[in-house]
């Protein structure tokens, strides 16, 4: 089984090349709303495999152990209906073989990071009202008085050892097992990122990264209201999310809302871009040029990722490069707005140029 992700920094373009992707035999496209983000999220894989193996400690790979399966629980429900009824299940028993073994302790680090938050609420009330001392100490003469032993909280022992492998796994069972049989190529999108995809790369056996770039002066365009532009049907009603919604949280995403914001994250972002550009399981192209010279730069995608451009069978029928042209040279119908002179000028070594 192949894995593709298709990544970019935000409105750059990447739903082009997971169409065309879409269109090849063989394949199975996520929905383009959809980002499977176990990797990338704050107490997600990534942080698992450094509190495990990178920078271990009996505290800090317990509570990331604890803080994994916390997070895959939120996303259970979501990730249940779009990847596989097993989620869950697959989850525990990857966690059970990271962990050797398991203890009792009273007075580990839970409590720190574990509020109850309807308890903070009630206890920042009575403190308004003025009532805080006295219902502490009530409660300390009550508890006193029942003399309960105090509660120990299960602590995990795990070593980091055969991570990768186990990872391996547990990633292929999560995206691979709900699939057709007929599929041999999942796509999906943002999961490693553009901003060292090679550490995400190593948690599958066989895996590519593409990278799409666009003219900042289309991106920040892009969320303007110019009716110029052609719209994708998952961003026209017909995905997961309404239109507004995408529309909103692409231009707070993007910081469009204020232009020196808008541009500050391109260049930190931009400069954070660090990858091999000779490694061989990463490719990097410009939006631009899939539009412009499609047949070329889609060849080069296909021979990079290694799919045979005769499986190719529904050319167009998802991504139509004399629909999106329309998207290429978006800003030129506000040329003359100060935003677009201001992009120029501060991020001219990252415009477009064919």
């Amino acid at each position: 089984m192949k894995f593709i992700d298709v990544s970019g920094l935000g409105h750059s373009g990447k739903t082009a090349v997971t169409d065309l992707f879409r269109e090849v035999e063989g394949v199975h496209a996520h929905h383009n709303s959809f980002e499977f983000d176990l990797l990338r999220l704050p107490d997600g894989i990534i942080d698992l495999h450094q509190a495990l193996v990178e920078k271990w400690s009996p505290v800090r790979s317990d509570m990331a152990i604890k803080r994994f399966k916390k997070l895959c629980e939120s996303l259970n429900d979501y990730y249940s209906k779009l990847l596989t009824d097993r989620f869950m299940e697959f989850t525990n028993q990857y966690l059970k073989s990271l962990v050797i073994d398991h203890l009792y302790i009273d007075g580990w680090y839970d409590s720190l990071y574990n509020k109850d938050g309807y308890r903070e609420e009630l206890k920042n009330t009575l403190k308004r009202i003025g009532l805080f001392n006295l219902v502490k100490n009530g409660y300390g003469l009550v508890k006193s008085s029942k003399n309960k032993p105090s509660s120990k909280t299960e602590v995990f022992l795990g070593d980091g050892s055969g991570f990768l492998e186990k990872t391996i796994d547990y990633l292929e069972n999560v995206i691979f097992s709900g699939m057709a049989e007929n599929k041999n190529t999942v796509i999906s999108n943002n999961v490693f990122e553009p901003f060292n995809p090679s550490m995400s790369l190593e948690y599958f056996n066989k895996a590519f990264c593409v990278i799409v770039d666009r003219d900042p002066r289309d991106i920040y365009a892009s969320v303007m209201d110019i009716g110029l532009q052609f719209v994708p049907e998952f961003e026209a009603g017909e995905g997961l999310f309404t239109a507004d919604y995408l529309q909103q949280l692409k231009e707070d995403m993007l910081g469009a809302g204020n232009i020196h914001s808008f541009i500050n994250r391109q260049i930190v972002y931009r400069q954070k871009m660090e990858f091999n550009r000779s490694d061989r399981s990463i490719v990097y192209i410009h939006y631009e040029d899939l539009v412009l010279n499609y047949d070329k730069t889609a060849q080069l995608i296909f021979d990079a990722v290694g799919i045979d451009s005769r499986r190719h069978v529904n050319k167009r029928k998802h991504f139509d490069p004399d629909k999106s042209v329309k998207n290429v040279g978006v800003w030129k119908a506000i040329k003359d707005k100060e935003e677009i002179k201001l992009i120029e000028k501060e991020l001219k070594e990252y415009l477009y140029t064919s």
